[in-house]
């Protein structure tokens, strides 16, 4: 038979259904077992449509919601943002009421301040929307120009418009907090926490509004706009033993060689073997006939998987993906898979083909080392196997957490989708310029804007809507890497993917500082000396784990872990920040 026939022989006898993981899939699985939700009362606020134009006189409701569970007269207001993600009712109750055992960065603050805390969320998200939103597709059902009011600079005015109207609160369902008449940012500190994109906007909300936040928690905030993404991935390599990023790296260099130019039958095992990875569900079907047809894209995005597993990797850690692929990829041992299938019948033919330069005249029998060392298509085929039974692991793994589907997923990726196509970037594919790389060169940048953003998401719009370029300028004008804020604490994951973008990344060759992280508090409303950077990054961690501490275990080898860690370091910096507050009118943010 055919090496493509043998490729196709190969995934049905693993008996894997892995799954095709999105960008939230860690997050579904059956609400039905969980316990009963707490109620964390939520409310609207009106808010202006467009902050920069008076003529525009339209609103919207802006929700927010509130846990006075540890306020006491005095305390602060801690906002925490959900940035691009809907406030669910099980977010809601993860993030801000403990839920089920986790114990999030804002119920602690909370407890150990005496504060309120505010969940808020983004306009465009959830249901708090400027315009009318297609539930379906998620886009505006004015398409382009509805996207109008969705920039970084709008969404963050929503949060200073708030926080000058919150005193003027009714808040009829919570029962601590009677009154919100002195809770002004003037009269209390305001506290601006988030992770990722949030973790951002902690930043640049402190920088353009002192007056308004007081102090911030940034956690794995990517602070470097820019369309070039491929740093993405650079921290997952470093998470990874060297002999698995060598057999990736042979196979992405053999995968493109036959793209460019291998023969048909070399092709169409790479087709099929890609088609299955990303479509899992079609072993059960034979319908591989229609692998033939998927792009040199498709194929490296289906590569790509093993190193971000769609994001399960940033949210979940190695332990539960990339470490498992390299483990189950390193098992792979030709005789034997081999040995199984000529029973079945004869492959002397297609093991010429598919197995070149693995045969016993030259020595280089199969190991769990580095089968990279035993031909480039071994290596493909046993990278293929690693991502199945990887997938089955991680499949068995996700069934054991809480689920969050929510009415609203899709308008929250789209709307991201815009937010990086028009302004913020981050596309995360590989630069063809790159001399060492662990993505295929057809999952370029370039390629990844195209296709995964314009032509899957926008590609009704008129091309005059889309522009050639992120408009990043006025965020670059806020620092990027080389940002520095006053009563700011940044944190990170040591392998953390967003680390390349923040304070702490080590992407030094595509221009990054490469700036020293220190304890040491600086005075308050004062920056850290030089260019030093007050906050902490956590051994083994991966993305913004502080936030959060949920009932498994994620990526950070610490004797403790991020949140405490993360908790203790704000409150000593809290401890000299607060007697300050008021003293200055503007509160100084640089």
């Amino acid at each position: 038979m055919r090496a493509s026939v043998l490729a196709r022989r190969l995934l049905v006898a693993q008996n894997v259904l892995a799954i095709n993981m999105n960008n939230r899939a860690n997050k579904r699985t059956t609400a039905e077992s969980l316990p009963s939700l707490p109620n964390v009362p939520n409310y609207s606020i009106s808010t202006p449509v467009d902050h920069f134009n008076t003529s525009n006189t339209d609103t919207y409701l802006n929700r927010f919601f509130i846990n006075d569970t540890y306020y006491k007269m005095g305390g602060p207001v801690i906002v925490f943002d959900f940035g691009e993600s809907g406030i669910s009712p099980l977010a809601a109750a993860w993030f801000l009421a403990d839920y089920n055992g986790t114990k999030s960065v804002a119920t602690s603050l909370a407890a150990e301040l005496n504060g309120v805390v505010v969940g808020w969320e983004h306009r465009y998200y959830g249901y708090s929307r400027p315009v009318p939103l297609n539930d379906t597709s998620g886009l505006p059902l004015a398409d382009a120009p509805g996207y109008m009011y969705l920039t970084v600079e709008q969404a963050l005015e929503d949060v200073v418009y708030f926080a000058n109207n919150f005193n003027q609160t009714t808040l009829g369902e919570n029962r601590v907090l009677n009154s919100t008449t002195n809770l002004g940012p003037y009269q209390t500190p305001w506290i601006f926490v988030g992770g990722s994109y949030p973790g951002a906007r902690a930043v640049w909300i402190r920088l353009t509004h002192p007056e308004i936040i007081y102090a911030s928690w940034a956690s794995s905030g990517p602070m470097e706009t820019r369309s070039d993404g491929s740093i993405y991935f650079d921290p997952i390599t470093r998470a990874l033993p060297k002999n698995c990023t060598n057999d990736i790296e042979a196979v992405v260099k053999y995968v493109d060689q036959v793209i460019q130019s291998g023969s048909q039958t070399e092709l169409e095992a790479i087709q099929i073997a890609g088609y299955f990875v990303e479509n899992p569900d079609a072993l059960a079907n034979d319908t591989y006939q229609k692998s033939f047809s998927v792009t040199p894209f498709f194929i490296g995005g289906a590569l790509s998987s093993a190193l971000s597993f769609s994001s399960a990797y940033q949210n979940l850690g190695a332990a539960h993906t990339t470490q498992v692929f390299c483990d189950q990829m390193e098992s792979f041992d030709v005789h034997t898979f081999l040995q199984d299938f000529s029973k079945m019948q004869s492959l002397a033919n297609e093991s010429q083909v598919v197995f070149e330069g693995n045969d016993s005249s030259n020595n280089n029998s199969s190991s769990n080392n580095n089968n990279s060392n035993n031909g480039a298509a071994v290596a493909f085929y046993a990278y293929a196997y690693g991502l199945f039974q990887a997938n089955a692991v991680f499949a068995n793994f996700r069934e054991t957490l809480p689920q969050d589907m929510t009415f609203t997923d899709e308008v929250d990726a789209v709307s991201w989708k815009w937010q990086s196509l028009t302004q913020v970037g981050y596309f995360q594919g590989s630069n063809t310029s790159d001399s060492y790389t662990v993505l295929s060169e057809y999952y370029n940048v370039s390629a990844v804007r195209a296709e995964e953003i314009i032509a899957s998401t926008f590609a009704d719009f008129p091309q005059s809507s889309i522009p050639p370029t992120i408009n990043n300028s006025w965020l670059q004008s806020l620092g990027g890497w080389n940002v520095q804020a006053s009563n700011v604490m940044f944190t990170n994951g040591e392998f953390d993917p967003w680390r390349a973008f923040g304070v702490a990344s080590q992407a030094e060759d595509v221009g990054a500082p490469n700036r020293a992280i220190t304890q040491d508090v600086p005075a308050c409303n004062q920056v850290s000396n030089g260019t030093d950077v007050f906050g902490l990054v956590y051994p083994g961690a991966v993305h913004a784990e502080d936030m959060l501490t949920p009932t498994y275990d994620r990526g950070a080898r610490n004797s403790s872990e991020p949140r405490e860690d993360g908790v203790g370091l704000f409150v000593k910096a809290w401890n000299v920040w607060s007697p300050c507050f008021g003293q200055s009118s503007d509160q100084d943010g640089f």
